[in-house]
Formats: C-alpha cells, structure tokens, sequence
C-alpha cells in the first residue's frame, strides 16, 4: 500500500488562476459569500501577504518517509527545480503595473488586502471597489500561464 501519492502535486498557479476566477465573481455581490469560497479569498489575502514581504519559500516537504531515503526500486516524484511562486510573482508584479500603474506597491497591495478583508467579513464594496477588484482579480487570471 502506498505512502505517498505518485500523482503530481497542485499547481500552484492554477490553483491562485481558479482563486482570482472565484473572486472577481464574488466582488459583484460581497455580502453574501458562501463559507465555501472564503478559502479563495483568504488564500489570495495570504498570496498578497506573501507579495507584499516577499516572503515565498522553496521548500520541499518529503515526509517521513522519503522515498529518496529508501532503497526501494519505485519511481517517485521529484520536485522540479524551478521556484513554484516565480510565475505566480511575474503575475503579480505584471498586475500590479497593469492595473495601479506608478503606485506604490505597499499602497497597492493594502488596497487590495482591503477588499479581500471586507470580502471575508461579507461586509459590501464599494462600486469603485468593485471595479478594482474586478480589474485586478480578472488581470491577474489572464497573466497567470499553466
């Protein structure tokens, strides 16, 4: 029985592509925000969080039970050595001059945390907020590439 999935793990930018997707629909009605998707919403709240520090890891979590460490004969998957936020950052940083171009990024990015909080609270956006959110969330799905 295997330990290990054999399958290749999540992408990483499809998964943010899905999240921007979900987002930019829910900015038209805030208030009313299923559970189910405030995990879009604080996920992109934590990316930006992430954008803002510049604060992405490269680690690779083999488990206990690394199959590198065993001398048994199965293939496993092995982590490609490309950084998996560096699309994901291009993207941001491709948005960003897009859709604020020559703000400052700390301003930028606040602005967006804002709307993803008041998303997470069900609290209403205001119709600028709506146009930015769309704006950023929709510019940021077409720049990330699978």
């Amino acid at each position: 029985m295997p330990i290990m999935s054999s399958t290749r793990p999540d992408s990483s930018s499809a998964r943010y592509k899905r999240f921007a997707a979900i987002v930019t629909d829910l900015a038209d009605d805030s208030t009313s925000i299923p559970a189910y998707n405030q995990i879009p919403v604080e996920g992109l709240f934590r990316l930006m969080e992430m954008y803002r520090y510049d604060a992405f890891k490269d680690e690779t979590h083999s488990g206990v039970l690394a199959m590198s460490s065993a001398s048994y004969g199965r293939r496993h998957h092995q982590m490609s050595s490309k950084s998996w936020h560096l699309p994901i950052k291009q993207a941001l940083d491709s948005t960003m001059n897009e859709v604020f171009a020559g703000k400052p990024k700390e301003d930028a990015v606040y602005e967006v945390e804002i709307i993803l909080f008041q998303m997470s609270e069900n609290a209403p956006l205001t119709q600028e907020q709506q146009v930015q959110a769309k704006s950023f969330f929709s510019t940021f799905e077409k720049a990330l590439v699978l």
